[in-house]
């Protein structure tokens, strides 16, 4: 009896080592099902039963149950859990640890932020949007805006500018589209255009207007009259003609046209590539063509001078075209008379009040030839009223030759192209100057005629 209790307390004991080694050293998070973990449902503030699952092991997988749950204002939009969505039904392995599935709630009411139009100080009407639901769509409006000389590009939010009929998608703020102008200035299509007086015709310069219709043009500040040029709107061309150019003397001229949209100013550069026949020309440095002795009779065949004009060096600063000897003219109170007779005389006559040079020429222009007569001048402080001029000696042409201010000490070059019907009895250099105390003096050089075939 007693073997066979012992024998049975021995088995027992072996029974219980077995049992021991089977039994599982529990997790880390004291998990007393051992290698199970536990699932657990968040409601997330909302309400309802959350679903019950019990522990799983490590790498079982289990479906997502349905849930009746809910929040006021929300739609139910799953379960989430490490930042991935699932929906009942979907399949979930168990990883090694416990995980918590958070009710994901989607808000059933929109925020809604205004739409405004801001014109840039442009005119129109822009449809009231009023207030717009975040993440609509909606196309911008077609509605016309002007500004008055500007172009309208678009309306720009952000650094996007949008057209009529474009697609805009709805942001949470408040969203302001601003007009974009771009301000059309009237303009010359090229900052200079050349003109060669010797060829002739009208020059024809490039003008936008941008609608504007050109009422005045101004060349180096004098006004022009309308019977010297003419405005093609529809090739935006300023038309200059010819009658007018001829007048122009060598160098820059600057013109502007003024519109009712503003204006624009480019340089003529006036040229000569004349080929011809000189019949007078002098650049005063040959002292053998010069007569110092004034007479009434018997002058010289190119020219004479009076007291008050002589032969000098060209003066200090007037560098360039005028070197050499160079023609003075220095009006006096002397009263002078000479009378001109020959091809090319100068005179003096001067009174009390006023000074006169006079430089007559007349070569016995032909009327089927040109004639195109160039000379360099500078004025040596010269002010005041006066006159200083070339013309036909029977006034039927006139150029006004610069003085005074920032003229004097400037060489200036004049030029001009003369029909021989245009010549009449002769040209004159007329200076006249009021006041006694007027001292100041006008310089000449390069004084050439050249007769050229029609």
């Amino acid at each position: 009896m007693k073997k066979i209790i012992i024998m049975m307390l021995v088995m027992v004991t072996l029974f219980s080592s077995l049992l021991v080694g089977c039994v599982r050293v529990p997790n880390d998070n004291g998990d007393n099902t051992l290698d199970h973990y536990t699932v657990t449902f968040n409601l997330n503030s909302g309400s309802g039963n959350a679903p019950v699952i019990p522990s799983k092991e490590s790498g079982e997988s289990f479906s997502i149950p349905t849930a009746n749950v809910s929040k006021t204002n929300y739609t139910f939009g799953g379960w989430v859990c490490d930042n991935s969505i699932y929906n009942a039904g979907d399949t979930f392995t168990m990883p090694s640890k416990n995980v918590t599935f958070y009710a994901r709630w989607i808000s059933q009411v929109k925020d809604s932020y205004p739409v405004y139009f801001d014109l840039d100080n442009g005119k129109g009407s822009m449809p009231n949007l009023g207030d717009v639901e975040v993440g609509t769509v909606f196309y911008i409006p077609s509605e016309k805006v002007t500004k008055e000389y500007c172009t309208f590009l678009g309306w720009q939010y952000g650094n996007t500018i949008y057209s009529a009929g474009d697609e805009f998608t709805m942001p949470a703020k408040v969203v302001t589209f601003v007009a974009v102008w771009r301000e059309e200035v009237v303009k010359f299509s090229q900052s200079s255009y050349t003109y060669n007086s010797s060829t002739g015709g009208n020059i024809e310069v490039t003008l936008d207007t941008f609608g504007g219709d050109v009422g005045v043009i101004e060349i180096d500040s004098v006004f022009v009259d309308e019977d010297c040029w003419g405005f093609d709107a529809t090739r935006k061309v300023l038309v200059v003609y010819e009658g007018f150019l001829k007048n122009l003397i060598n160098g820059d001229h600057v013109i502007q046209a003024y519109t009712s949209v503003g204006s624009a100013t480019c340089v003529i550069k006036v040229t000569n590539s004349t080929s011809g026949t000189v019949i007078f020309l002098s650049d005063y440095d040959a002292n053998t063509i010069h007569d110092t002795k004034v007479s009434n009779t018997g002058q010289n065949s190119l020219y004479q001078y009076s007291d008050n004009v002589s032969i000098v060096s060209a003066p200090s600063g007037a560098s360039g075209a005028m070197t050499g000897n160079v023609l003075k003219f220095t009006p006096n109170i002397v009263q002078v008379n000479y009378e001109c007779h020959g091809i090319f005389t100068i005179r003096s006559q001067a009174a009390v009040d006023a000074n006169r040079l006079v430089c007559w020429y007349n070569g016995g222009f032909k009327t089927n030839k040109n004639y195109y007569i160039t000379f360099d001048y500078l004025t040596e402080g010269l002010e005041g009223s006066g006159l200083l001029e070339f013309r036909q000696e029977g006034s039927a042409w006139c150029d006004n030759l610069l003085y005074g201010g920032n003229n004097n000490g400037v060489v200036h070059s004049y030029s001009r192209l003369i029909k021989g019907t245009d010549m009449g009895n002769g040209i004159i250099l007329w200076a006249f100057f009021n006041g006694a105390t007027n001292r100041g003096s006008i310089y000449i050089d390069n004084f050439r005629i050249v007769e050229i075939n029609q």
